[in-house]
C-alpha cells in the first residue's frame, strides 16, 4: 500500500531546521514525499508583519527537488489564510495564490502542480481557483479517500488527496502504525515546522517498511488513481481534531448519491 506525505513548511523553523531534519530521515529509510512550501509572510500572530520566505526558499526547494521529492504550494500566508479564507475579504485568497504561483515559477522554473491549503481550510473561491489555476490535484481537507470536489452544488474539476491519518506524535496510535487497507492508499500530514512530528517520523517510517509500504509523493497517489472513477463528495466545514485548529474543511457525504 501507499502512504503518501504531505510536508508542510510554513515558517522559517520548518525552513531552516524541519526540512534538513526530514530529508535526511527519508533518505535513510528510502522514501519520499511532497513539500508544500509557503512563500508568503511569516508570521508568529497573524496581525504582525512577517518576511516573505520565497527568497530564502529557494536554494531550500531545489535542494528538495534535487533528492527526488515533490515541490507544492501551501497557499500563501498560512495564518491569513486560516483566518480569511472564508470571508476572503475582497479578493485577498485570489490575488494570495497568483502570488504563489509566481513565486514558485521563478524559484522552480515550471509552474506549480499541486497546492495544500494551510490548517486544510478552503472555501468554495479557494477550491474553484485550485482548478483555475491548473493544479493536477490538491490536498486541501481531512477524509478518507480520493475524490472530486463539490462545493454549493458546484463540482470542481481537480481531484483532492484529502489527509487520511492522524498527525504523527511521540506515542502514535494504531490507526498511524497500521492503517486500514485503502487504495491506493493514505496521506500523512507532517509538519516541518512541529518538533514533535519531525521526531516522530522516523519510528512511523519504520513500523511503515516493516509492514511492506511505500512511503512515497502525493503525485504516486495521484498517479494510481483512476480519475474517471472518482467519488464526487460535498465539502464542508467541522472542529478539527486536536492539534489540527479550531476547524478544518473535510470530506463529506457523496454527492447526489
Amino acid at each position: 500500500m501507499l502512504i503518501g506525505l504531505r510536508i508542510t513548511v510554513a515558517g522559517t523553523r520548518g525552513l531552516h531546521v524541519g526540512v534538513p531534519a526530514l530529508r535526511a530521515v527519508l533518505e535513510r529509510h528510502g522514501a519520499t514525499g511532497t513539500f508544500y512550501f509557503n512563500l508568503g509572510p511569516a508570521r508568529a500572530r497573524w496581525w504582525l508583519p512577517g518576511q516573505a520566505l520565497c527568497a530564502r526558499a529557494a536554494e531550500t526547494m531545489r535542494a528538495v527537488r534535487a533528492a527526488g521529492h515533490e515541490l507544492g504550494l501551501l497557499g500563501w500566508d498560512p495564518l491569513r489564510w486560516v483566518r480569511h479564507v472564508d470571508d476572503d475579504e475582497p479578493g485577498w485568497v485570489e490575488q494570495a495564490l497568483r502570488r504563489a504561483c509566481a513565486a514558485f515559477e521563478q524559484i522552480a522554473g515550471e509552474a506549480p502542480r499541486t497546492h495544500a491549503a494551510p490548517g486544510w481550510r478552503t472555501s468554495r473561491r479557494a477550491l474553484r481557483l485550485t482548478q483555475r489555476c491548473g493544479f493536477d490535484y490538491a490536498s486541501d481537507v481531512l477524509g478518507v479517500g480520493a475524490f472530486m470536489p463539490v462545493c454549493a452544488a458546484e463540482l470542481v474539476l481537480c481531484p483532492q488527496l484529502p489527509t487520511t491519518l492522524p498527525p504523527p506524535a511521540d506515542a502514535p496510535d494504531e490507526r498511524l502504525l497500521s492503517p486500514a487497507r485503502a487504495e491506493p492508499g493514505h496521506v500523512c500530514a507532517v509538519a516541518a515546522d512541529d518538533d514533535r512530528e519531525v521526531r516522530a517520523l522516523p519510528a512511523l517510517l519504520e513500523a511503515w517498511r516493516s509492514a511492506g509500504h511505500r512511503v512515497t509523493t502525493l503525485r504516486a497517489l495521484f498517479e494510481a488513481i483512476e480519475l474517471r472513477e472518482l467519488p464526487r463528495c460535498a465539502v464542508r466545514t467541522e472542529p478539527a481534531v486536536s492539534g489540527r485548529g479550531a476547524t478544518a474543511t473535510v470530506q463529506a457525504e457523496r454527492f447526489l448519491a
